[in-house]
């Protein structure tokens, strides 16, 4: 895999060991982290039909711009197939979040991931199956049909307004894994619809200093 020494957004298409043709967008950050520690946002996009570089949207207009005062790296890969939850996309996912955290010395208890409608599905997912290499999750209007499961902090997004996802059904998850001790947030965002995904930008905002809360925390 591939991971360009200069800073800026960078689209990559490389290819597994089995042959397969994969892409995943980078961007590389110019200011140093503030605490001294280089942080990582790996980021999963929504469903649909995929065109080359599908990540790259929420990378470029929601997700590096908010978590910007951390400097961190964002990493977008491009979904097999598909559904984030199979076995071919979980190698690949963890593959090139390996290669990326080599390549830009990110620290292991700086990894944070997140994603909108499917990403967040599948967010959610990867913190239940591996809990241990992520230390936050920022969800994005999308839950899981299944009881959620909180092994690190999360920072849910939502709409009343989402078509798709209701509301009321995560309010009512993550109140119950809040009555658990569950380290679980809800951010009801004023949005136009699930496909607003830019109207989630303001709501956003809230997450370098929630992030670097739970980091504290942490260490």
């Amino acid at each position: 895999m591939h991971f360009p020494d200069s800073a800026g957004i960078h689209d990559i298409e490389t290819r597994l060991a089995d042959g397969r043709s994969v892409r995943y967008t980078l961007s590389v950050p110019t200011a140093a982290p503030p605490d001294g520690r280089r942080a990582l946002m790996l980021i999963l996009h929504y469903a649909g039909t995929p065109t080359r570089y599908y990540g790259r949207p929420l990378l470029e207009f929601l997700f590096e711009p908010a978590l910007r005062p951390l400097a961190p790296v964002c990493l977008a890969p491009e979904a097999i197939n598909g559904q984030w939850h199979t076995e071919e996309n979980e190698a690949f996912v963890m593959q090139v979040l390996d290669g990326a955290m080599a390549a830009y010395g990110v620290a292991p208890a700086r990894v944070v991931i997140g994603g909108y409608s499917m990403g967040a599905i599948g967010t959610w997912h990867f913190i239940e199956h591996y809990p241990e290499r992520f230390s936050a999750a920022l969800p994005v209007a999308g839950y899981p049909n299944h009881e959620l499961v909180c092994p690190v902090p999360v920072h849910a997004f939502h709409s009343a307004s989402d078509e798709l996802f209701p509301l009321a059904p995560l309010e009512a998850r993550i109140a119950a894994l809040a009555a658990r001790g569950q380290p679980v947030t809800l951010t009801t965002a004023n949005v136009n619809g699930h496909y607003d995904v830019n109207g989630y930008r303001g709501a956003l905002d809230a997450a370098p200093a929630w992030l670097q809360q739970v980091w504290q925390a942490q260490d």
